[in-house]
């Protein structure tokens, strides 16, 4: 089978503007958008796995393209946890200059260097950080099979198998907290999120390497499969429609709606291309995708501020605050995000080679 080897222009311009898309949805979503008229609103969420399946086609050709496997995962855990890094550690000396008598606890360093702070140790609210524990669990989990997919880019469908079935599993007999890992002293890891939002990241690579990324009549028929799934579940089961509710722990309901946002968003590319050729939606949104990583990870840290500081909690019947606190939060993440992924980069590039460099002297 010929595997399609690397991401033309076109296809990479309309990726980049679809992540930074995706961005600002996640930015809005925790705003407010994906609560303010529940439960129709909170269908916004089913869009956040499409950053999965970007990343899984970003990701795969990264493998496609690195020396080996230990460069691909080495380099891509940096990635990974440099802005990450860099976040937490600014965070929290901020918080020590306003507070140095706070007493924080910063020396559980598993629960650090796993992503995973529980709530009272974080510096600011920053639980969105799961999305980026999972990519690197996910990294991992899928490397054999990138590796198995030099032979056949069917091999991609494993993950994608395996995501579907336990979200069956979960909707049968709720085995999503079986994948709970509990140790004393560190705070809980979740691991059936990886292994569930797997699927969307090795569908995306899938599609891509096998040119169905933009085959529109393979997306119109997963587009049928998912609304007749959705349509069964909904007359068979006690369907709860918020899909908040389903997000968690992902079941077969919430994955057959990512899945059919996926499609959406794909088979709808010539509409999206359009507004996208707008010069500035394109220039917004490319600055999104540029600044991802960081204005994903401090944008909690500007809405905290507004309500902490400004008082815009319930501002669900003034729609002026509502309109102060948008601006506010997409101004400040986007203002800070200029230095900062400056630095994170510069950091990122300068790890890497030095990585690069120690994987070539090892040899």
């Amino acid at each position: 089978m010929i595997i399609n080897r690397d991401v033309n222009n076109s296809d990479k311009l309309f990726i980049n503007h679809l992540r930074g898309l995706l961005i600002l949805r996640v930015v809005l979503a925790h705003l407010g958008l994906s609560w303010f008229f529940l439960p129709y609103s909170s269908y916004v969420n089913a869009f956040f796995p499409s950053l999965f399946m970007i990343s899984g086609i970003v990701t795969y050709y990264s493998f496609l393209r690195a020396k080996n496997s230990v460069h691909f995962i080495s380099n891509r855990l940096i990635r990974l946890y440099t802005p990450y890094l860099i976040i937490v550690l600014l965070a929290f000396i901020l918080i020590f200059l306003l507070h140095p008598t706070l007493n924080v606890n910063i020396f559980n360093f598993f629960d650090v260097l796993t992503m995973n702070m529980s709530i009272e140790n974080e510096p600011y609210p920053i639980s969105q950080v799961w999305f980026l524990r999972t990519l690197v669990f996910i990294t991992l989990l899928t490397l054999p099979i990138f590796i198995l997919s030099s032979r056949s880019a069917h091999w991609l469908l494993l993950p994608v198998l395996v995501s579907i079935i336990l979200s069956i599993g979960h909707t049968n007999s709720n085995i999503g907290s079986m994948f709970l890992i509990k140790f004393k002293g560190i705070n809980e890891i979740n691991l059936y999120q990886p292994l569930a939002s797997m699927g969307y990241y090795a569908w995306g690579a899938w599609l891509y390497a096998t040119n169905k990324f933009s085959n529109n009549k393979f997306q119109a028929i997963i587009i049928v499969i998912c609304s007749i799934n959705i349509l069964i579940i909904y007359l068979n089961t006690d369907l709860d429609i918020n899909l908040a509710n389903h997000a968690y722990y992902q079941d077969i309901y919430y994955m057959t709606v990512a899945f059919l946002a996926i499609s959406l968003l794909l088979i709808l590319r010539p509409i999206l291309q359009y507004a996208f050729s707008i010069q500035v939606i394109s220039r917004f949104l490319l600055f999104f995708n540029y600044h991802a990583f960081i204005i994903f990870l401090v944008h909690t840290f500007f809405i905290q501020i507004s309500e902490t500081y400004f008082g815009w909690i319930s501002i669900a019947d003034d729609p002026k605050i509502i309109i102060y606190k948008i601006s506010f939060v997409i101004l400040a993440s986007c203002l800070v995000s200029i230095p900062l992924s400056k630095i994170s980069k510069q950091l990122t590039n300068k790890l890497i080679k030095l990585n690069n460099k120690r994987l070539l002297l090892s040899k």
